[in-house]
């Protein structure tokens, strides 16, 4: 399932005169304070009676996208957390204790690209 970013990235992107761009009350999604934006088709020739876009108040990030198809209460397709934290995780999260009878070798990671095409970020 893709990430709700990638979801509302997908349909932001295809926003044009024919569709009809609104934002709605303040809502909660994922146990976080969003704004909800609701993007609408301008014509009754289509199945799509809406997209529906929480996105976090604080950092601008897509909680949930939900596409309502005409005529149904469900949506027919929605991505969305249901809880989430920003916080660092703790330590321990990251702490490794070689398995009796195991020998553990360091090995040094290559930088890589943070998307395909851009330089590797410097160590």
């Amino acid at each position: 399932m893709p990430a709700p970013e990638d979801v509302a990235r997908e349909f932001l992107g295809v926003v044009d005169g024919a569709s009809e761009v609104t934002v709605g009350p303040d809502i909660e999604r994922a146990g976080r304070t969003a704004y909800s934006l609701a993007l609408a088709p301008r014509t009754q020739g289509t199945l799509v009676e809406k997209i529906a876009i929480a996105v976090d108040s604080e950092t601008g990030m897509p909680l949930r996208v939900s596409v309502m198809a005409r005529g149904q209460a469900k949506p027919a397709l929605q991505a969305g957390f249901t809880s989430l934290s920003l916080a660092a995780p703790e330590d321990s999260v990251f702490s490794f204790v070689t398995p009796p009878g195991a020998t553990l070798k360091e090995l040094q990671v290559p930088p890589i690209p943070l998307r395909p095409g851009l330089p590797p970020i410097p160590a």
